[in-house]
């Protein structure tokens, strides 16, 4: 994390990501929800992206998620 960091935390006490889907949860259409579109976390993450950010997850299956967003905190030069 740089000095300059913004982090945002998005815990849930959900069911949790399994291990084996750690690198598919933030591809395009990616769901493991019926109902699911499998879009916002995708988008999600390259909205971070565009904004020079970073995006990553802990995840404890039964337990819950934590999300964690990294971005450039704004400075002014005021």
């Amino acid at each position: 994390m740089r000095g300059d960091d913004a982090e945002i935390r998005v815990i849930d006490t959900g069911c949790g990501i399994r291990p084996e889907l750690k690198e598919k949860v933030f591809g395009l259409y990616f769901t493991t929800k019926q109902t699911g579109s499998g879009i916002g976390l995708a988008m999600t993450f390259r909205i971070v992206q565009l904004h020079d950010g970073t995006i990553d997850f802990t995840s404890d299956p039964g337990k819950g998620t934590t999300f964690v967003i990294r971005i450039p905190a704004a400075v002014s030069s005021i």
